[in-house]
Order: structure tokens, then C-alpha cells, then sequence
């Protein structure tokens, strides 16, 4: 049996734990390629989420705008048939007047005026 010198061992030591670094560092540049692809896969992604958005966005703008002009117009009409009622009230009370002044005279029945 030979004895080992502490420069042996050394050499040993130093040789198992460069082995075992290079392994650390081929697994670490196997995970940075594979981040890469997923970032790269990722921004494909992405950008195609973006352009969907884009012509989403140009599909419904329109649209967007037309309901809204719909609904100010829809606005305008009830306001439109609220007025129209609201006159139409006063013609309703002054043939009711008219009817009321021609049948009768003020000397007979002054509360119907």
C-alpha cells in the first residue's frame, strides 16, 4: 500500500470538485437556454394577445360610439314625447274650459271658474 501526499489528495479533491462544478455550470447553461425559449415563447405570445387586442379594440370602437349616439337619440325622443305630453295636457284642460264656458254662464255657477 502507497502512501498519498497531501498534494495527491489535493490534486483529487480539486479534480472531483472542478468535475462537479462544470456539471453545475452545463446545467445551469441548459436552464438559461431553456429560460431563453420560454421568453422567447412567451413575447410570441404576447404579441399576439396584442394584435387580437388591437383588432378587438378597432372592431368595437365603432360600435362603441354608434351606442352611444343611440342612446342620446333615445334620450332626445323620450324627452321629445315628455313634452309632447306635457302640451298636450294643457289643449286637453282648455277644451275642457271651452266646454264648461260655453254651457254655462258666470252669473249662474262661478266655482267650475
Amino acid at each position: 500500500m502507497a502512501l498519498q501526499g497531501p498534494s495527491q489528495i489535493n490534486a483529487a479533491e480539486i479534480s472531483e470538485k472542478l468535475q462537479q462544478e462544470e456539471e453545475r455550470l452545463k446545467n445551469l447553461q441548459e436552464n438559461l437556454n431553456r429560460s431563453r425559449q420560454l421568453k422567447e415563447s412567451m413575447l410570441g405570445i404576447l404579441d399576439s394577445f396584442e394584435k387580437r387586442l388591437e383588432h378587438l379594440e378597432a372592431t368595437v370602437l365603432p360600435l362603441y360610439e354608434h351606442t352611444g349616439k343611440m342612446q342620446r337619440k333615445q334620450q332626445n325622443i323620450t324627452k321629445t314625447l315628455k313634452s309632447i305630453d306635457a302640451t298636450l295636457g294643457f289643449y286637453t284642460t282648455a277644451h275642457e274650459m271651452d266646454s264648461i264656458i260655453r254651457e254655462s254662464s258666470p252669473a249662474d255657477n262661478l266655482d267650475p271658474f
